[in-house]
């Protein structure tokens, strides 16, 4: 039987420009082993502290991983009412991943680093052409959606940066 683990995170991060909503999509690098060049949302790994045996929490790790792929620092943050879920046969694992959205400062670029080759800030639509992975262009739905006032998704979970409000 398949292990279930839990020990990832995904992350769409928007600016607001003027009145256009743009989402920033990340190119994976190419020397990367796994799905080298595609384009995607940011991804990471909550890390383990194996001397105490304990594992990062998904927020703290949101905003690790936000900063270390591009160095951009949030503005706000929400939970998507989003689960992902996907299949690793080498390990035997079904892995479940929180979605979260983060917005930045209109005028913020990012630094990418190592892990990818090039990034895009794109409309919904484009950014929704660009992602391979169905549970990224869902996540983005949801997150456009609640932004451009169409559905309130049970008004996401907004998260501060020293605790959590509505």
């Amino acid at each position: 039987m398949p292990k279930i683990n839990s020990l990832y995170i995904e992350v769409c991060v928007f600016k607001k420009d003027k009145r256009k909503i743009l989402y920033l999509v990340l190119k994976r690098s190419e020397k990367d082993k796994i799905f080298p060049g595609i384009y995607q949302i940011i991804t990471g790994t909550l890390k383990n502290d194996l001397r105490n045996k304990k594992t990062e929490n998904a927020v703290k790790a949101v905003l690790r991983e936000v900063y270390e792929e591009t160095k951009l620092k949030p503005l706000r943050m929400w939970i998507l009412p989003v689960i992902n879920s996907y299949y690793v046969l080498t390990k035997d694992t079904i892995n479940l991943s929180p979605m979260f959205a983060v917005e930045v400062s209109s005028e913020s670029e990012p630094i990418i680093s190592e892990e990818h080759q090039a990034y895009k800030w794109l409309s919904y639509r484009g950014a929704k052409r660009c992602l391979i992975w169905q549970s990224h262009r869902n996540a983005l739905k949801y997150l456009n959606d609640y932004l451009i006032g169409k559905e309130d998704w049970g008004k996401f979970l907004e998260i501060k940066l020293n605790g959590i409000r509505r």
